[in-house]
């Protein structure tokens, strides 16, 4: 049967101090009126059942009506993902999953829902591709093999390059960071080049899951497989787990005052903010944290936040 796996578990650091560990994080996030995560389960209740949507999480959730699966502690997707599919596949060994992460925006969604039946016919492991319209190097990188057919074999995947606008020249696709596929097969991958991840996973071993190392399914896995097929995809789609897109689609907040300081954002909880010949700024002012920084820096904030971690632990 199909099911979709939602990673909602990470801390968002990229939105720190509002993800900050003492706080809400990714379901505090609201587009439209709707948190992230309730706008991720509207829309994956079009393809499966909520009772086949799980929600992989380090800590409590609201589940909307879906199933919880909480892992032992937070040490990225590849680890969440493989705890995540190893509960589906122990349940259905047949299951059919789509990975989504809970900080994407996709429109028009049908797309996506109409990529999930093609995919599912080729029964590989497949990731979907989008087809850019701007470089970023804030995103990975997939190059598809050329082919006549709709779905690709992937000839190499990049993360984060330096010189984005060549890549796009030479017709390769931003990965959207979702993937799809049997979910035996997507461990298996695992188990090829993250043994001991797979082996926490599929022992449900608490403690040896606490000391894995913490990568992310794309660094761990995605980059090495020789198995990952892509399907390109025509769509209107934004990572919003930076500041500078969550802002622009959530709307800045609280009171601020700008003067000669073009394309600069403010996210103010109970401070007033002024900005005065500053420009491509975000300001965020939330619990006693203030974080000033250029837009062009956002790549930076899980370095940021792991300093703040060091030094002041209690804020992070």
């Amino acid at each position: 049967m199909d099911h979709a796996l939602v990673l909602a578990g990470g801390l968002g650091e990229r939105l720190w101090p509002l993800s900050r560990k003492q706080a809400k994080t990714k379901e505090s996030v609201n587009i439209a009126s709707m948190t992230m995560l309730e706008l991720t389960v509207k829309r994956l209740s079009q393809w499966v059942d909520k009772k086949r949507i799980w929600i992989v999480s380090s800590r409590e959730v609201p589940t909307y009506g879906c199933r919880l699966i909480r892992e032992p502690t937070r040490k990225n997707t590849a680890a969440a993902v493989a705890w995540g599919l190893s509960v589906i596949h122990g349940l259905d060994p047949n299951a059919f999953v789509g990975i989504f992460p809970v900080d994407h925006l996709i429109s028009p969604f049908e797309t996506v829902l109409l990529a999930i039946n093609e995919a599912k016919e080729t029964n590989n492991l497949i990731a979907l591709g989008i087809e850019a319209k701007e470089p970023s190097k804030q995103y990975g990188y997939i190059l598809p093999q050329k082919s006549d057919k709709k779905v690709k074999k992937v000839e190499r995947f990049l993360e984060k390059p330096l010189d984005p606008q060549t890549l796009l020249n030479k017709g390769y696709l931003i990965n959207s960071g979702i993937y799809m596929g049997p979910a035996r097969k997507i461990l298996a991958e695992i188990g090829l080049f993250l043994p001991k991840h797979f082996q926490a996973a599929k022992s449900h071993d608490r403690s040896l899951f606490a000391r894995l190392r913490p990568v992310s399914l794309d660094k761990g896995v995605m980059e090495h497989t020789k198995r990952l097929f892509c399907l390109p995809l025509e769509v209107e789609w934004e990572d919003i787990g930076t500041w500078s897109n969550f802002l622009k689609h959530a709307g800045e907040k609280g009171q601020s005052v700008k003067h000669n300081s073009p394309r600069s954002m403010v996210y103010a909880k109970d401070s007033l903010v002024v900005l005065s010949g500053v420009e491509d700024v975000v300001v965020v002012e939330n619990d006693g944290i203030v974080l000033v920084m250029k837009k062009q820096a956002e790549k930076d904030m899980a370095d940021v936040v792991d300093k703040v971690r060091q030094k002041y632990p209690g804020y992070a």
